[in-house]
């Protein structure tokens, strides 16, 4: 029997994942090409589509998961809040490396 290797696997289960968020630019663009956009804007709005696709997939998946908790009458695990400015929580790792560098580990971490 043959087997299939992982990559075209890969691309198929997370296909949409990579082609919804420029495809999504481009469907912008086209719609607002009276505004005459710059090309350096262009290329800047395709890289950062990606992350800013990731963000919202993942607070989407928390709203998500919180609305299926409170429908089951669960509640949902406490999480460490980063309450720092940085997104994707890198304040939050600066200040362990910090607290590990010079203090206890997890002595910041408040829950």
């Amino acid at each position: 029997m043959i087997t299939i290797p992982p990559g075209p696997i890969y691309l198929l289960q997370n296909g949409a994942k990579l082609v919804i968020p420029p495809a999504l630019v481009w469907v912008a663009s086209a719609f607002f090409q009276d505004l005459r956009t710059p090309t350096w804007a262009l290329v800047l709005t395709y890289l950062l589509s990606y992350p800013a696709f990731f963000l919202l997939s993942i607070q989407y998946r928390d709203f998500r998961n919180s609305n299926a908790a409170r429908n089951h009458g669960a509640v949902l695990p406490p999480t460490v809040e980063d309450k720092s400015y940085w997104p994707g929580g890198l304040g939050l790792m600066m200040h362990t490396l910090s607290m590990f560098k010079d203090g206890y580990p997890g002595e910041g971490l408040d829950f």
